[in-house]
């Protein structure tokens, strides 16, 4: 093998270190220094991976290789956030707690209490104890669950998940009660299957072969949020793949029924119903209408919380005033115009479908009052299948709002880095692609 084969390896193992690090020595205090680490190590991975991602656009790896990479850099995320000196997890794993929420509520469902009805706030152990025995023995019958029920944020609040995500609560709570390890190894399993559809779309519809799998597999933002924060936003990616597969492929069951599961994770997988509707008929969207009215007839307590209230790292919506309906109302319209304007330009192809997933989802985080890194789970494997260099990118700048968590996450400076850095890259990349279409015509002449 000659040095230039030995790059993209090369670039892996240091993004595979990058991660190792960042498990290793962010201590998630909060602190200045600590959160400039957090961020300097995860950039300077994200740089190693945009150079990756160049190199596979130009020259596809083998299938080998994505997976060989994707295991190595989730392996490399999984500690993140364990003590081996204490022997357990801290509450924050790499800034972010979402994690003991999804393992309470697993738990409390197996105590028959809804936690889309009842807040954690609702069941303090010491309260619970006096109120209700039984069911404090339920609910606190190992130890484990004591520091589960602490590490919970927001716990004046419900669920705001749908019934997908309890059913992946419930099924690490009977596998591996109050377990991070498997919790997370769960997810692993998701964002392994996403990466397989993405290998099946972009080869068989696209003709990409490997370079969109290798583009996500190997991006560092699913890496930190799905193997080393543990967020649970693979399994509606997955399912929203899958529906896209069944669109793509004429499986019109397929593509009703995935699509459904994946609004019943959070209501933004629903985003290709209306494309189902249009391309497969109204069989193809009765799922998704079944799995509306089931939301709408026992929705989740804390959707409604977070509806009315949550606000961080917003991009476009900074701009406008906070008058919460207006909040609420921008990103709505904004949204339902580019998913009307893709809706009316899809001409049956598969980069029409992509297109529309894509830019519909995109002008939803451009737009919303809440702009969390993870959601960008949602739109990185589109943008990896059409190659678009603004939103891959943006992908990972906007991992520079968890400079919030040393005070500066509403500086002027930390919107324009999130949103500048992608349009500069935009801008290089449409440069580069217009000289060489340019070379290549002069060269036929």
């Amino acid at each position: 093998m000659n040095r230039r084969n030995w790059t993209t390896p090369g670039l892996l193992a240091a993004m595979t270190a990058g991660h190792l690090a960042m498990s290793g020595l962010v201590r998630s205090d909060r602190s200045a220094d600590d959160v400039a680490l957090f961020l300097g190590l995860f950039g300077l991975t994200a740089a190693a991976w945009a150079v990756a991602a160049v190199r596979v656009v130009k020259r596809p790896p083998s299938f080998k290789l994505v997976l060989i990479g994707a295991l190595l850099l989730r392996a490399g995320a999984l500690p993140a956030g364990y003590d081996f000196a204490a022997g357990g997890f801290n509450r924050l794993l790499l800034y972010d707690d979402d994690l003991w929420r999804y393992l309470w509520e697993g738990h409390a469902w197996s105590a028959a209490v809804d936690p889309l009805k009842t807040p954690p706030d609702a069941l303090e152990e010491y309260e619970l104890e006096l109120a209700d025995p039984a069911l404090h023995g339920r609910l606190f019958d190992d130890p484990a669950w004591s520091d589960v029920w602490d590490h919970v944020g927001y716990r004046q609040f419900a669920s705001p998940y749908g019934w997908t995500a309890h059913a992946a609560f419930v099924l690490a709570d009977r596998a591996a009660p109050a377990n991070v390890w498997f919790w997370k190894l769960l997810l692993v399993a998701f964002d392994l299957g996403v990466i397989a559809l993405l290998l099946r779309i972009g080869r068989d519809h696209l003709s990409l072969g490997t370079t969109a799998a290798a583009i996500y597999a190997w991006c560092p933002t699913p890496v930190k949020e799905i193997a080393g924060s543990g967020h649970l936003d693979p399994i509606l990616v997955f399912f929203l793949l899958l529906s896209l597969l069944g669109l793509l492929e004429a499986g019109r069951g397929l593509g009703g029924t995935a699509g459904a599961l994946a609004g019943l994770v959070k209501p933004t997988g629903w985003v290709l119903a209306p494309l189902l509707f249009k391309r497969q008929g109204l069989l193809a969207l009765a799922p998704t209408l079944a799995a509306a009215a089931l939301l709408l007839l026992h929705p989740p307590e804390g959707m409604k919380a977070y509806a009315a209230h949550w606000v961080f790292n917003p991009l476009l919506a900074r701009f406008l005033p906070e008058i919460r309906w207006l909040e609420l109302a921008f990103p709505l319209i904004a949204t339902a115009a580019v998913a009307l304007y893709f809706f009316l330009r899809d001409d049956g192809t598969p980069q029409a479908a992509v297109d529309y997933v894509l830019w519909t989802l995109g002008a939803f985080l451009l737009t919303t009052p809440m702009v969390a890194p993870w959601y960008f789970c949602w739109l990185l494997p589109f943008a990896a299948l059409r190659r678009q260099v603004f939103w891959l990118t943006l992908s990972v700048t906007v991992f520079l709002s968890y400079a919030h968590y040393a005070g500066a996450g509403n500086s002027w400076w930390i919107f324009a880095a999130q949103l500048g850095v992608p349009l500069a890259a935009w801008a290089v990349s449409t440069r580069s692609a217009r000289s060489i279409r340019a070379a290549t015509v002069m060269e036929r002449v």
